[in-house]
């Protein structure tokens, strides 16, 4: 009886765990943690969907370079959304930061493309370095720096964002598109450039490419 006795109370000792266990899992099931960005918790920040009425007419007078980080094909968008709006503009994947004028305005369409990176032969650490050089000749030539990130998910991962997150921590102007803003459900880039004191707009979609040229240029008002 003892030894029988002895089993029953084991055998119940293993149900009431394996239940517990059952319990905790459809709890944690049901409520999962809150996903957190890179740096490590949720965003913090209501995303500015508005485009900053300080630039509107920022390129009027101005010569305008644009350029490629990542060697994604995204700049060949940015290139025909500019000729659809009749605005000039001094385009390079690899424009020499050199060759930038003063008080122009430059666009830094950054996105990885890992095919396009290799098919160049660059780095990210190199890409970085090119991101430094257009930096430091902004500051010396009072060149105003728009950057832009309009690749969406596909643009985002590891190599991208290291490149990404510098860029928009050194721009005076951030635009990106809602797709490539949201990942792992926090927003990764609005949250880089308010904490970079940065100005930024976030874009619905790549449609409204136009409505901020043209406001860039001085024309119509982008709500």
């Amino acid at each position: 009886m003892n030894r029988a006795s002895r089993s029953t109370e084991k055998f119940k000792s293993i149900f009431v765990a394996v239940a517990l266990l059952v319990a905790l899992t459809a709890f944690c099931a049901c409520n999962p943690q809150q996903p957190a960005g890179d740096n490590g918790k949720p965003s913090a920040y209501t995303v500015n969907t508005e485009f900053p009425e300080e630039f509107s007419g920022f390129l009027h007078g101005k010569k305008l370079y644009v350029t490629s980080l990542g060697q994604s094909g995204d700049i060949n968008k940015i290139q025909q959304y500019l000729n659809g709006e009749n605005i000039d503009a001094v385009c390079g994947n690899f424009l020499p930061a050199d060759e930038i004028e003063e008080n122009s305005v430059l666009f830094l369409v950054v996105g990885c493309s890992i095919k396009g990176m290799a098919e160049n032969g660059v780095t990210p650490d190199s890409e970085i370095y090119r991101a430094e050089q257009y930096v430091t000749t902004a500051r010396q030539r009072n060149v105003s720096v728009i950057a832009w990130h309009i690749g969406g998910p596909s643009r985002r991962g590891y190599t991208s964002d290291t490149l990404i997150e510098y860029v928009f921590g050194q721009a005076d102007l951030d635009l990106f598109t809602a797709s490539g803003n949201l990942i792992n459900d926090t927003h990764d880039l609005s949250d880089w450039a308010v904490e970079s004191e940065r100005a930024y707009c976030q874009l619905a979609d790549l449609s409204v490419i136009p409505d901020i040229l043209r406001n860039l240029a001085g024309g119509d008002d982008n709500d």
